[in-house]
């Protein structure tokens, strides 16, 4: 591999045959083993659009069995393979097993890695079956996801969440069908330290079957630098591919029926 012009990749997670499957949809060829267990970091490069990228699998990192001395020596074979550091963090999630233990060990690892890997890292959380429906609701402060919650399940009164830093679960039955409602903080302005913490979190609660939806939650009104901001913050964060799994939710303190409000929602 040539280590001019090439992109560098990490694949983290909590699922090997995900990172792998994940590293073989990017390459366009099976390299990596979905079956095999890695005993060692594996560095794969191949063509993208004529320029080099640098595919870097790791172990089960996120084993709880893990020694720590097998942790460092992995943790230098991916520095060394990525040399002279990785441009992303790949953090390929199955919702399902990501436990809160295995959220702070990766949390971990990313600091030990580079000091700029939260900022450099991007989650991709993998498809499950539906059983039910998760909704993440994200948006700026002071735009109404609370009372978004109340809307859609129906309930009056809910625990408010302890901290409006935080990210927090809600659940009902909507129509027969089993809904749960995440609200995610604002994220803008924030450390990205912090943003991929609540991030992580926010797909933790997620479990079993993952995130299906975000509802961006805005109000009628034009859009202020801090909702732009949000947005792409979470596009970020997430990929832009939640773009294709993200729908907007226009809240009003008035009737919504009223002329101004509904000329504005059809502009």
């Amino acid at each position: 591999c040539l280590s001019v012009s090439e992109l560098r990749v990490v694949l983290l997670g909590n699922s090997l045959s995900q990172r792998s499957s994940v590293g073989n949809f990017i390459l366009g060829e099976t390299k990596f083993s979905t079956e095999e267990k890695l005993y060692c970091c594996m560095k794969v490069c191949g063509l993208i659009d004529e320029k080099t990228i640098a595919l870097i699998n790791t172990p089960d990192l996120l084993d709880p069995n893990i020694s720590e001395d097998k942790l460092t020596e992995f943790l230098k074979q991916c520095v060394n393979l990525s040399a002279p550091g990785p441009h992303v963090f790949l953090l390929v999630l199955q919702p399902e097993d990501f436990t809160e233990e295995q959220q702070e060990k990766l949390q971990s690892i990313l600091k030990n890695l580079s000091d700029q890997a939260f900022k450099h890292s991007l989650v991709l959380i993998s498809a499950l079956r539906e059983e039910s429906t998760n909704l993440v609701l994200c948006g700026s402060g002071g735009t109404g996801k609370t009372s978004v919650v109340s809307g859609i399940l129906g309930q009056k009164k809910f625990n408010p969440p302890t901290s409006s830093s935080e990210c927090v679960k809600h659940q009902g039955e909507v129509c027969g069908h089993w809904v749960s409602l995440v609200e995610l903080p604002a994220l803008y302005g924030k450390p990205q330290e912090t943003v991929m913490e609540e991030s992580l979190r926010c797909i933790s609660l997620c479990d079993p079957e993952g995130v299906h939806a975000f509802i961006l939650v805005l109000p009628v009104a034009p859009l202020t630098d801090e909702d732009k901001g949000e947005l792409e913050t979470i596009q970020n964060t997430f990929s832009s591919r939640v773009n294709d799994f993200t729908m907007i939710l226009f809240t009003v303190e008035s009737d919504p029926t009223d002329p101004a409000v509904v000329n504005f929602v059809s502009r």
